[in-house]
Order: C-alpha cells, then structure tokens, then sequence
C-alpha cells in the first residue's frame, strides 16, 4: 500500500486496526532510542501495532 504524506491515518483490513502515521512514527522513535541506551528489557505499551 502506498499512502501519500497527506494521509495521516488508515485502516488495516488485514488486522483491522486503525492507525495513525504520527503515532506509530513516535513509537518508532521511542523504541530506536530505548535500544541505543540498553533499555531492550523495557516493555512498551503500542498505541498501534503493526500488521
């Protein structure tokens, strides 16, 4: 699927979620920076989870 930087949300018919582009590019970040300080034992609550 290929969104355009207009679309900010999207359902998921696969997993039927909705998900938001900001949300899930904020969760990205927060794990990349968890794991460059060794916290890969931290578990996160997802707002979205991928499909």
């Amino acid at each position: 699927m290929f969104l355009e930087l207009k679309d900010r949300e999207w359902y998921c018919h696969v997993c039927k979620t909705l998900h938001d582009r900001d949300v899930n590019a904020a969760i990205n970040i927060l794990k990349v920076g968890i794991s460059t300080f060794g916290g890969e034992g931290i578990r996160l609550a997802s707002a979205s989870t991928p499909c």
